[in-house]
Order: C-alpha cells, then structure tokens, then sequence
C-alpha cells in the first residue's frame, strides 16, 4: 500500500496568555504529514481542534484534543502541532511569554480516495 501524504490546513481560532500582548505566531511548520492508515481505510474526514501550550522558547510544550473525531487524526494533528515551531507571545515590553492557544487541523481525503 502507497502512503499517502498530504497538507494539512491551518488556523488559529483564540490565543490566551499571563500578561501577553501578541500571541504566538507559527515561525516554521513541517510541510507534510501522513494520514494515519485507520482514517484513510475508514475514509474518516473533518477538523480536529487542539489547544497548545506555547513556551517563551515557542516551542510546543503540552496539546490537548479539544474536539476530536477519530483517535488516529486526533493523535496525528497533535504530533503534526508538536513539530511546529513559533514565534513566542509578548508581553507589553516585548519580552517572550509562554501562551495557550488554541488550533485546528483540517483533514480531507484527495478526491480520488472518496
């Protein structure tokens, strides 16, 4: 069986931290990510929300599955988010703060695989 690679889509959907005055911003993402093989032989599509605890150093240090729609997908986003680098929140001097944020990934099978 071929592996199937695909992009995942991306978006921030709220940002809160201690005493932060921008949030994170996403500095380097890995550019691809396997579809688990449970999700794509069961043809499981749709977005998996997680929360992310960002440190000062922008790198991700705990996820959490907010809404979830299958283990496989739920697992696979949160390893994608935990190999993302980003730019650290500030505070009001500019110095870097951690963050939590939260963050979804949009899984969809190619058309020729539905």
């Amino acid at each position: 069986m071929k592996t199937l690679w695909i992009s995942i889509a991306l978006a921030g959907v709220g940002t809160t931290a201690a005493h932060a005055s921008s949030p994170p911003r996403v500095a380097q993402e890995p550019m691809y990510i396997a579809y688990p093989k449970e999700a794509f032989a069961s043809r499981v599509e749709g977005r998996v929300a997680v929360e992310l605890t960002v440190s000062a150093q922008g790198r991700v240090e705990n996820c959490a599955v907010v809404a979830g729609i299958a283990p496989s997908l739920d697992e696979a986003s949160c390893r994608f988010w935990q190999r993302t680098l980003f730019y650290s929140a500030q505070d009001e001097r500019g110095q870097p703060v951690p963050a939590v944020i939260r963050k979804h990934s949009d899984w969809r099978l190619p058309y020729e695989a539905r």
